[in-house]
């Protein structure tokens, strides 16, 4: 069985391979009236798409290896915050551990006096793992609390 050529545009058809203009591509979706918001106005914070609480993360740059030149580093990861200001401030005090007090900041520097005297016991790694214990804990006790008051109600 032999397959019949057909015959137009991609037949070889001279006068068809003209310049054609394209159509003019138009919306498929109706606009909204106002974008949800997905990032946060504060550095290191975004708002995370599906649970809507405030995420902190930072870019350690100290971790490439040579193919990576070109890109951010290392994600660290620092917790997912209720509030974005909480977030933000959690982003400054890991930002304060691992690039000093020249850093960029969402918040002044005298406002971090007390926690830079704590940080300086502690290693990147144990204080990074202290900020995010923070937001678990503290999500782990409205969690509890929320139960508690839920038994005494019913009672």
């Amino acid at each position: 069985m032999a397959k019949q050529r057909r015959s137009g545009a991609g037949a070889g058809n001279v006068a068809s391979n003209a310049v054609r203009p394209k159509p003019e591509r138009t919306r498929r979706s109706v606009p909204r009236g106002r974008p949800s918001q997905r990032t946060s106005s504060y550095r290191g914070v975004t708002r995370h798409r599906w649970t809507g609480r405030f995420e902190a993360h930072l870019w350690d740059k100290n971790t490439w290896t040579e193919p990576q030149r070109k890109k951010k580093g290392r994600q660290v990861y620092l917790g997912a915050y209720g509030g974005e200001e909480a977030a933000a401030r959690a982003y400054d005090l890991a930002a304060l551990k691992y690039w000093g007090r020249g850093t960029v900041l969402n918040f002044s520097l005298s406002s971090y006096d007390q926690e830079l005297k704590e940080m300086e016991e502690q290693s990147r790694e144990e204080y990074i793992g202290s900020l995010r214990r923070y937001t678990n804990n503290s999500n782990f006790w409205q969690v509890v609390l929320s139960v508690i008051r839920s038994d005494s109600v019913a009672k």
